[in-house]
């Protein structure tokens, strides 16, 4: 029962509902009837299949090759359960493009499915499809195209003209026809399968959406392109809602992040075309596109935690406070290394989000943002004001079928205006400036970076940005480590000379109403004793100091991409060893706390202010928040590690140091460091701003449609509207003057900006009288994110 409806779900599209079910039979059938059962045999080839079509390989050969290795000898090659597990591994190695693996076993698989089940049988004529496949996939079109027809003809025959395997050999064949050129026999085909496809396997099933946008890929080629973008336009609201009901239904965060990546083929055509056409309808088109499909994951969320921290329901506090003590625990776990526990605890800990998940589906507020389009944002621009929103793709060749290398697209919109859609040239090159940009060179190379560096990315862009008073970025994948404000304009002034520019993780960041119910007071951490609860555990810290070494770490991990295996391993090296290291005092900062305090006192003297230090300034105390605070500072050392964790948490790669983190590091299971995970179940809903006056606190794992995983994210899923963190290290004694200015320019606002008032305290670094403060390596780092 258990595998018949997880089978239900999968050929229903439902992946994430289907996995539980799949692992719940396997596992109690191993039980029940042992590991050499026919039925366990069933089981490892269901959940392997299940991987497949969610693109996880790399889980799906293991439990493929034990199926085999179970089925040959146990029960012999001519075994039901023997073929499959041969079938299954062949097209393993068919999607993976290891062909010279693949088409041995295809072979294989064909032959002995036609002796023991006869060639008409449904799983015979699968073998024979996957094998046309295989031929196509190796450009061999007239052995393909034989075997695709013979195959389709089959199963008109023998199955039924609506049978889903039907559907498929129509999607091949079709397909195989496109890849050639031949595009005019391939459209009866396509016509035919999409009159079927939504009503057999459902509007929103992959193999729909696949067939959708094949269809579409013919239709351009068929210059057809008004009807392709007519298809696509229909399309995105089917795909948006299927990636949203599969967030609600999957446990695996890893899986969960895998869905938007999964459809970046849809991005990428509807990108390619409305740049090549630049149609209003197109641009409209990809301008909804670019705002909706950022962040999904992010938005779910920060939806949840909101479900948390303010349902009356019982059973809601009570889940989120069980969340909240298993990502503390899975911390804990990690830093121990004790990774077989911390897999366990995730497990559990995935189990209870998906839980919590399940028990309120109230989506008003959070449909209402993830639902907007370009009109919304519009409406709310100021005059004078625009929205710069970026995203990478792959330009697609359709004559080919082809992928070219990772572009930058952005649109910018501006009040009323029609829409801009550019694209802003290759990655690679976006990667070479900001590597050169952020690296320890001179001012001068530096200078030289940030001038070259605006000139590639905005240059196309400068008519309609030179007028405006205010941009609105939204940046994408490494972009996200630009310290804009650095940039140079061809007149060689900084681009914050000329107009304020305002950090957005989305244009959707644009709508989202005010809190409902504001914090009030400031609570500040600074002067932080590392080595609280003991005697001085910190050794002697090594020639680089942490903020040196964590930022080449970082650097190497978010931008530069692999180097090598010895280059990683360098990296992952030095990163644990001067984490280990210990984490040294910063004098500075206790001062920092004291002036902000003074200054929010004075300048804000209805409202509560709070400053921890010492062994005050410590984890659990923090955690146990009741009350949220208007603003929580947090002045200490923040890190960014870049070596892979044994699980796949990006949010435990990153954190901060609070009282005791040092004793933290010697012993496994002390509170005194507090990782993203964690942070982002504090309670900060109404907080306006948290501040982290620390190093690299802007960095993070970046990730394909979701952006940044790190502090930023973390403290707006707790509730945080806006976060200001740090591109690179500061030094603790600038640090502590940036932001005592930045908090009096604010402060004395009769209006709440603390957007504006970054942009006064930058303006007013850049224009001192000490050069020293000049230098764009002070002011530059601080990045204000949100709305």
């Amino acid at each position: 029962s258990l595998n018949n409806l997880a089978l239900l779900y999968l050929n229903q599209g439902r992946y994430g509902e289907a996995e539980p079910f799949f692992k719940e039979a396997l596992q109690l059938v191993r039980e029940i009837r042992g590991p050499s059962h026919p039925d366990t045999l069933t089981s490892l080839n269901n959940l392997a299949l299940l991987y497949q079509n969610q693109g996880r390989y790399g889980e799906a050969e293991p439990l493929l090759k034990q199926a085999l290795q179970l089925g040959r000898k146990v029960f012999g090659p001519h075994h039901r359960g023997t073929l499959t597990s041969l079938h299954n591994l062949a097209l393993l190695y068919l999607n993976l493009g290891r062909y010279g693996e693949a088409e041995p076993r295809l072979e294989e698989a064909l032959q002995l499915a036609r002796e023991v089940l006869g060639p008409r049988h449904p799983d015979t004529l699968q073998s024979l499809n996957n094998l046309a496949l295989l031929y196509e996939r190796q450009g061999r079109f007239s052995k393909a195209e034989s075997l695709y027809q013979e195959t389709l003809q089959l199963r008109r025959n023998e199955l039924d003209p609506r049978h889903p395997g039907t559907l498929e050999s129509l999607n091949n064949l079709a397909s195989a026809y496109t890849r050639q050129g031949r595009y005019d026999k391939a459209e009866p085909l396509y016509q035919e399968l999409l009159s079927l496809a939504p009503e057999i396997l459902g509007p929103h099933h992959p193999h729909t959406l696949s067939a959708q946008l094949n269809n579409v890929g013919n239709l351009i080629n068929l210059d057809r392109r008004s009807e392709a973008l007519q298809r696509l336009r229909e399309m995105e609201p089917q795909l948006l809602a299927w990636i949203g009901s599969e967030l609600y239904s999957t446990e695996a965060e890893r899986v969960r992040r895998q869905l938007v990546t999964s459809q970046a083929g849809f991005q990428n055509v509807v990108l390619t075309l409305a740049l090549q056409e630049q149609s209003a309808a197109a641009k409209q088109l990809a301008g909804t596109l670019l705002l909706r499909w950022k962040l999904l994951q992010g938005e779910e969320e920060a939806y949840l935690a909101r479900l948390a921290r303010r349902s009356a329901d019982s059973r809601v506090r009570d889940l989120a406070r069980e969340i909240a003590a298993l990502r503390s625990q899975l911390a804990t776990l990690t830093r121990a290394g004790k990774n077989d526990e911390a897999a366990k605890a995730l497990t559990v800990l995935e189990a209870k989000e998906f839980q919590l998940g399940q028990v309120s589906r109230d989506y008003q507020d959070y449909l209402r943002v993830r639902t907007a389009n370009l009109e919304d944002v519009r409406a709310v621009l100021l005059p004078e004001t625009g929205l710069l929103e970026f995203r990478q793709y792959q330009p697609i060749y359709f004559r080919t079928g082809k992928w070219g290398e990772p572009h930058w697209a952005a649109l910018l919109l501006v009040g009323f205006e029609e829409p801009v859609l550019i694209d802003l040239g290759p990655v690679a090159e976006t990667e070479n400036q900001l590597l050169t940009l952020v690296r320890d060179t001179s001012l001068t190379e530096s200078d030289q970076a940030a001038q070259a560096l605006y000139q590639s990315l905005f240059s196309p862009l400068e008519p309609h940005l030179a007028k405006l008073k205010t941009v609105h970025l939204a940046p994408d994948g490494l972009l996200n480590l630009i310290p804009f404000s650095r940039l140079k304009l061809p007149d060689g002034r900084y681009w914050v000379q000329r107009q304020e520019l305002r950090l957005l993780q989305t244009g959707r960041d644009l709508l989202r109403p005010d809190p409902d119910q504001s914090a009030r007071g400031l609570l500040a951490l600074g002067g932080i004793d590392f080595n609280a609860g003991g005697k001085d555990t910190q050794p002697q810290l090594s020639q680089l100091s942490p903020t040196e070494t964590v930022i080449l770490a970082s650097t190497e991990s978010a931008f530069l991409g692999p180097r090598g295996e010895a280059a990683w391993q360098d990296a992952r090296n030095l990163t644990r060893e001067t984490f280990r290291a210990g984490f040294k005092p910063l004098p500075a900062t206790r001062e920092e706390v004291d002036k902000i305090a003074e200054a929010y006192r004075k300048l804000r003297r209805d409202e509560p202010v709070e400053t921890w230090s010492g062994i005050e300034a410590n984890e659990p105390r923090l955690k146990a928040l009741a009350k949220p605070p208007r603003v929580l500072h947090l002045s200490t050392h923040g890190f960014y590690l870049s070596a892979a964790s044994a699980i796949d948490r990006p949010m435990l790669l990153s954190g901060v140091a609070l009282a005791g983190a040092n004793r933290a590091l010697a012993n496994a299971g002390q509170d005194g460091v507090l990782y993203s995970l964690e942070a982002q179940s504090l309670n900060l809903e109404g907080t306006e701003l948290v501040a982290l006056s620390a190093c690299d606190t802007a960095q993070g794992r970046l990730d394909y449609g979701e952006g940044m995983y790190g502090l930023t994210r973390a403290f707006r899923i707790a509730g945080a509207r806006q976060a200001l963190v740090t591109l690179w290290p500061v030094n603790d004694g600038e640090a502590r003057d940036f932001m005592i200015a930045f908090y009096r320019a604010w402060l004395d606002q009769d209006r709440s900006d603390p957007a504006a008032a970054l942009h006064q305290t930058r303006l007013a670094y850049i224009n001192h009288a000490d050069p020293k403060l000049r230098d764009p390596r002070v002011w530059a780092p601080y990045v204000l994110i949100g709305q």
